[in-house]
């Protein structure tokens, strides 16, 4: 497989998921959304996230036509693009209510076929050679990263010279983009299988994902990601601060989400060059201690404390986001190279999501934990007297991970999938008969 052609369904990917972004929430505001309810609505966005096994199980359970992946990124795609036309035409004079039902029916809709374009990365991570782990997702996530800058940069200049009805036609054309890119560039072989395989269900894949997610390489780990990652989030009342008490408009706020994915970038790239051999409970250590600190920097932005050092307002948050999303990414990296390589052939979809989701719910929890926190706050549109308050709690929330770093397995990334994949195997040749062979996928060599 080209892991440069399977790197543009993650550019676009990035891309999806960041051109309209920042046109729904301003979409959302103008229907008169308050601050905590987005803050709790983007906690519910994320749901379908949560739920991603659920689409690696089907995916791998029910091949259409002999393929599991590529009809489902054509038509999840091909739902999606139809979803925003729809959007495009009659957003405008939707009711709160059925703009966010219909936000929350193209989340699912996405999250289907992200899913399906991790399922595809990792056939191709398992391939590496030890010292090589995480080199092609790396590759991936560039892409998007590079996807989600672009795309938020343009859609923030966009959005002062065109409509938002615009904008959700322009993410609508991208969708087909992917769907065109399906087409041409993935190719599936269906693996032979044995007849007592053929009639594997449901049910018996899902009791094969969880005997491999006990493995204490992967659900030890998971349990500290959730605990770093499910602490109260302050983002949604900050973005309202920008918006309502700085005033920034949305070419600005466009340039801010395009520096914090550019970060996201530049994070990925020195994982890929320095940091893939490091010691895990060190690194994670050193990672939340540093996300708290950085974390509490918008402290001196909502206090107006650097008004006082002559630091513009744009200059800093600027600067914070950079700094703070090079560190947000380095922390995810290691253990999704870890998932990935310690997925058995037959459920790479499930089992890779089913980690990403417990990340992505830990998230739901952080939006909702800072949306409840907003609301007891009193922080409103209009009444930021608590922002420094909410900032505080969240910072400080961060270090409540440190309790879990003894959950992370001693050693690097190498030497830890070096020991799960031999019990691993051992344990499959013991199983033999009850899993499958695995399958190939490639995409296209045009």
């Amino acid at each position: 497989m080209n892991i440069y052609k399977l790197g543009s369904f993650y550019f676009l990917l990035g891309v999806i998921l960041n051109m309209a972004d920042l046109a729904v929430n301003l979409e959302l505001i103008g229907k008169g959304i308050s601050v905590a309810d987005l803050a709790v609505f983007n906690a519910l966005m994320a749901v379908p996230w949560c739920i991603k096994p659920v689409y690696g199980l089907i995916s791998d359970a029910f091949p259409i036509c002999g393929e599991r992946r590529r009809p489902y990124v054509i038509a999840t795609n091909l739902l999606c693009a139809a979803g925003w036309a729809v959007i495009t035409e009659y957003g405008h004079a939707m009711s709160l209510f059925d703009f966010k039902s219909m936000l929350f029916a193209l989340s699912v809709f996405t999250c289907f076929a992200d899913v399906m374009y991790d399922s595809l990365l990792v056939v191709e991570a398992k391939a590496e050679q030890t010292g090589d782990h995480g080199k092609k997702q790396t590759v991936c996530w560039i892409a998007r990263a590079a996807g989600a800058t672009i795309a938020s940069f343009v859609a923030g200049f966009m959005l002062l010279r065109v409509p938002r009805r615009t904008i959700f036609l322009v993410q609508s054309a991208i969708q087909m983009l992917a769907v065109t890119f399906a087409i041409c560039f993935i190719s599936e072989t269906p693996a032979r299988r044995r007849r007592r395989r053929d009639r594997r269900g449901l049910c018996a894949r899902a009791k094969q994902l969880v005997r491999a997610f006990t493995q204490p390489s992967l659900f030890r780990p998971a349990i500290f990601m959730f605990a770093f990652g499910a602490t109260p989030s302050s983002y949604m009342a900050f973005f309202y601060f920008l918006v309502s008490e700085l005033k920034f408009d949305t070419a600005l706020l466009g340039t801010f989400k395009s520096i914090r994915h550019l970060a996201m970038l530049i994070g990925t790239v020195i994982f890929r060059r320095y940091l893939r051999g490091v010691n895990l409970r060190t690194f994670f250590m050193i990672m939340v201690i540093m996300s708290s600190i950085l974390g509490a920097s918008p402290l001196v932005l909502v206090t107006h404390v650097n008004r006082k050092l002559a630091i513009p307002d744009e200059v800093f948050v600027g600067g914070d986001d950079l700094f703070l999303s090079v560190f947000t990414q380095i922390t995810l990296l290691p253990v999704l190279v870890l998932a990935a390589k310690l997925c058995p052939p037959g459920i790479e979809a499930s089992l890779y999501a089913m980690f990403v989701s417990i990340v992505n719910l830990s998230s739901v929890v952080s939006e909702w934990l800072g949306g409840e926190l907003t609301r007891y706050l009193d922080i409103t549109r209009d009444n930021f007297t608590n922002l420094p308050v909410l900032i505080t709690v969240c910072t400080l929330s961060t270090l409540f991970a440190l309790v879990f770093v003894q959950c992370l397995p001693e050693g690097n990334i190498d030497s830890v999938a070096a020991a799960a994949t031999t019990t691993t195997q051992k344990d499959d040749d013991d199983d033999s008969d009850d899993s499958d062979e695995g399958e190939e996928m490639k995409l296209v060599q045009k």
